[in-house]
């Protein structure tokens, strides 16, 4: 037998009555399904015995929950696989055959979870697999969302459901089974933890789909589910986590366990997961002494395990961001930002300029717009109507665009691995900064935002010759790239913190200090160069040391703490050094310079 699947039940009948058909139902056959009944009073165990003769049963006289019952399951048997399901799930018939094929394809799997969808709206998504965000939560992905196919890649999450995943019997074995004293829920995130700390993998497979009708058992029981969550989530992170992730994340998770208590108070129910604190306070002896057994056992460096349980970032989507956006930490940092004239935000008219041209809303203020593209807008000022002509190079996802009603044209080699396009306005098109597909004066403004760095020093003359050529006499060139004894000391702490941390150097920064930052004389010599005597080219200083590093480190969740490890920072001190520095130290080193080129007219080009 090569599968057994294993349901735990407690007075559920009439759920087993239609789980039980769509596992008779599965198209593949080499399973044994074991029903482990926990002292069920509703005639359960006496209707197993009628209808399904064929059910392995093992009974207990009272309700031992629900980790319990799946280890009594998982104990009487052998087979090679064990699949763990709800008595509230309804299985597609080749749920099973298809998470067989996927810890057969995956050997370093110690699991395969599907895609679940509810079975009262079947065009919505239960859960996507597990993941576990930054404050410390176990989440199903894509819980309660339409499905819309936003979940139909296979790839690696943090752990399975134990309502309808499949596990490794060597990787239990390994790992060891659930946590009986959790009781019921978070147990198999908590394995999932565990399994991650000692090498196992789980892969989700959208391909096998189970319907959930959720809460079904506990739901009868008010209250039990949050108090249950609220305990066990206390012993999940402190078995669970290693020593430098507590620290580090003690102040997100304080966050995650405080949003936890005012949600259920604003439901009445702050009581309880008090209750489930207190419940987890009197057993921390024991999790202690759980800790210490499984951070012995822990056999993957952290910089893989941050990886395989965290992922990476999502594209302007970090929990950084999340966390700040349009709350008051982010108001006061704006505040802060415009008092001290840091990034040099310009303020934003309420509406669309007519007539004469001077500013387009650049709307909502953000970090990144503070520090990427503010001077540049002030600088377009007399560009920003649908007559002029635009050339993006290196536009990426968007750039500039973001920032414009009208249409822009996009160069980029890499558009392929862009996602979607931040405007509609963004015509896209394929190509080289040293040998653009355009006419000589095509375009009336032609723009790079930091771009230059990633260029090859031997082709950065001739991309800015390019840029020259498309844009006709009396146009604009804008040119920004980070440049100086500020940007190399960036980069090179940066990297050596990424590298120490990850064992690989940062994706993008290594390509500044293997080509050398752009020299702003060089380039500027070069402007000059091609403007002809009737032009002129301004060299603005843009964006100071500490106000990128602060930018960096409250945008992105990884380099957040890359960041604050390479500044000898840590929360509150680096919190007050932070600060201080939005206090207006501009004499500090510049870390990005802005070339604009004004052409000289026809005539004297």
């Amino acid at each position: 037998m090569r599968v057994e699947i294993v349901i735990p039940n407690w007075n559920g009948r009439d759920l087993l009555a239609a789980v039980l058909p769509t596992l008779a139902d599965q198209t593949f056959g080499d399973q044994l399904i074991r029903v482990v009944d926990n002292g069920s009073t509703d005639g359960s165990v006496e209707y197993l015995q009628a209808e399904w003769p064929g059910v392995e049963i093992v009974a207990f006289d009272t309700n031992r929950g629900f980790a319990p019952a799946v280890n009594a399951g998982l104990r009487a048997g052998e087979s090679e696989y064990v699949a763990l399901v709800n008595n509230d799930m309804e299985l597609e018939p080749q749920w099973l055959e298809r998470l067989v094929a996927a810890l057969d394809a995956h050997p370093d799997a110690g699991a395969a979870t599907p895609k679940q969808r509810s079975a009262k709206d079947r065009s919505r998504l239960d859960g996507a697999g597990d993941a576990l965000l930054r404050t410390g939560a176990p989440t199903r992905r894509g819980f309660n969302q339409p499905d819309t196919g936003q979940y139909d890649t296979p790839e690696r999450v943090f752990s399975a459901c134990g309502g309808a995943g499949l596990f490794r019997r060597a990787a239990l074995q390994d790992v060891g089974l659930l946590d009986e004293s959790f009781f019921a829920y978070l147990e198999d995130a908590d394995w999932g933890f565990r399994a991650q700390l000692r090498g196992w993998t789980t892969v989700y497979v959208p391909d096998a789909v189970a319907y959930h009708h959720g809460g079904a058992t506990t739901g009868r029981v008010p209250g039990r589910e949050r108090y249950l969550i609220a305990r066990n989530h206390i012993a999940f992170l402190l078995k669970n986590y290693p020593t430098p992730w507590l620290l580090r994340s003690s102040p997100l998770i304080v966050a995650g366990l405080g949003h936890m208590l005012l949600t259920a108070a604003r439901e009445g129910q702050g009581r309880i997961v008090a209750r489930g604190w207190r419940a987890a306070v009197r057993r921390l002896p024991a999790t202690l002494r759980d800790r210490r057994a499984i951070q012995a056992r822990r056999a993957v460096a952290l910089p893989a395990l941050e990886a395989a349980v965290f992922g990476r970032p999502t594209v302007n989507g970090t929990l950084m961001k999340r966390l700040i956006e349009g709350l008051w930490l982010e108001r006061a940092i704006q505040a802060a930002l415009r008092a001290t004239g840091l990034g040099g935000v310009p303020p934003a008219p309420a509406t669309t300029p007519v007539g004469p041209p001077t500013r387009y809303d650049v709307g909502p203020f953000t970090l990144d717009a503070a520090l990427r593209y503010s001077a540049v807008i002030d600088l377009l000022s007399d560009h920003f109507h649908p007559q002029v002509k635009i050339l993006e190079v290196g536009s990426g996802a968007g750039g500039i665009t973001e920032f414009m009603p009208f249409p822009v044209t996009g160069l980029d080699a890499a558009f392929d691995r862009t996602e979607g396009n931040a405007t509609p306005y963004l015509t896209r098109v394929q190509g080289r900064a040293q040998a653009m597909p355009f006419a000589d004066d095509e375009f009336d403004l032609a723009i790079s935002v930091e771009v230059f760095e990633h260029i090859p020093q031997d082709a950065r003359a001739a991309a800015l010759a390019e840029m020259v050529r498309v844009t006709r006499p009396g146009g604009r060139i804008i040119v920004t790239f980070p440049s100086g004894e500020a940007a190399r000391r960036c980069d090179l702490r940066l990297n050596e913190a990424y590298e120490a941390r990850y064992g690989q150097p940062h994706p993008w920064v290594i390509e500044h200090i293997e080509e050398g930052v752009p020299d702003t004389e060089a380039m500027r010599a070069v402007l000059a160069e091609q403007v002809g005597p009737g032009g002129t080219v301004t060299v603005h200083r843009h964006a100071n040391e500490r106000a990128w590093l602060f930018q960096q480190l409250v945008y992105s969740a990884r380099e957040k703490f890359l960041l604050t490890f390479a500044l000898g920072l840590h929360f509150k001190p680096g919190a007050r050094l932070v600060f201080r520095a939005l206090r207006g130290r501009n004499a500090e080193p510049a870390y990005r310079t802005i070339l604009v080129a004004d052409l000289a007219p026809r005539d004297s080009r």
